[in-house]
């Protein structure tokens, strides 16, 4: 199982105090509560 990362954690909360859609080939971020997210997979 990945973990978060301190850089993960900005990220996701960076798009969501600007409200927008983030974008990631991680999956990590599908738990996320209020994050607006689209997971592409290879």
């Amino acid at each position: 199982m990945t973990s978060f990362h301190d850089g993960d954690r900005w990220i996701a909360a960076t798009a969501m105090r600007l409200g927008v859609h983030l974008v990631s080939h991680d999956r990590l971020f599908k738990n996320v509560p209020g994050l607006d997210l689209s997971v592409h997979e290879n």
